[in-house]
């Protein structure tokens, strides 16, 4: 039976419809079944499908760039070393593969357009009366693109987000994989912790290449691009444990 004792967000979720059903002025209203079934549903489709999406990316552009991917090997052997597993905290000490994963959000740009946001009053922008309550897309595939913002935008470079130290640089205003403002992805916490573990374990232990027969062809061929989703085509590669 469910006790009090809470383990993790989704039991916060229980407990919130509980003592929102308790209270003398609780509002059971907001928190019913199909809310918190809802909730959990876009946390897995927010915080798991997307993760699942940028890691094809990326071992399709470090098969494509073994100079990054040998790069981010040195790092994490320098870091991390062998032994043991990565963890979250070691972000801090691996500047050039977090700057190749946030390249990787960036060109990929899975989600081109992120969810709708609305104005709460009537704006002028730039010459345009956008009146109150009026749905707002942001374009953020324009964003990550925009020649203005990006030194090479159409090049696949983690030096993007890298200073002239090797330090991380600051996001840019034009870097916004998860949207803006309040309405910004609900998993974007789950998905960069995740993102940095998983990509770190996998070059960390194994190398990537392509599959002989395949020769010239590149493994980044997008099925899908539009509003929805920027999809890459199926295909295979070499996964061989680091020696």
């Amino acid at each position: 039976m469910f006790s009090d004792n809470a383990r993790d967000f989704f039991d916060m979720l229980l407990l919130a419809q509980k003592e929102a059903t308790n209270a003398e002025n609780g509002d059971p209203e907001k928190l019913t079944d199909t809310h918190l079934v809802l909730t959990v549903s876009n946390m897995f489709a927010a915080g798991i499908q997307t993760t699942t999406e940028t890691l094809y990316w990326a071992l399709a552009f470090m098969v494509e760039h073994q100079d990054v991917q040998s790069r981010v090997q040195v790092e994490i052997d320098n870091a991390i070393g062998r032994t043991r597993l990565p963890v979250v905290d070691d972000r801090g000490s691996l500047p050039y593969t977090v700057a190749t994963l946030y390249e990787v959000m960036r060109y990929s740009s899975i989600l081109p357009i992120a969810v709708p946001h609305a104005t709460t009053c009537d704006v002028n922008f730039r010459g345009y009366r956008v009146p109150k309550g009026a749905v707002v897309m942001l374009n953020t595939y324009s964003m990550h693109f925009d020649p203005k913002a990006w030194e090479s935008p159409t090049e696949f470079k983690p030096e993007h987000f890298i200073e002239d130290d090797g330090a991380l640089r600051k996001h840019t205003p034009s870097f916004l994989p998860f949207g803006a403002g309040r309405r910004s992805c609900l998993g974007e916490v789950a998905a960069k912790t995740d993102l940095i573990v998983i990509f770190t374990w996998l070059l960390q232990n194994y190398s990537f290449k392509k599959v002989p027969d395949q020769g010239s062809k590149s493994l980044l061929r997008i099925i899908e691009n539009s509003a929805v989703g920027r999809n890459l085509e199926n295909y295979e590669l070499i996964m061989e444990r680091r020696s």
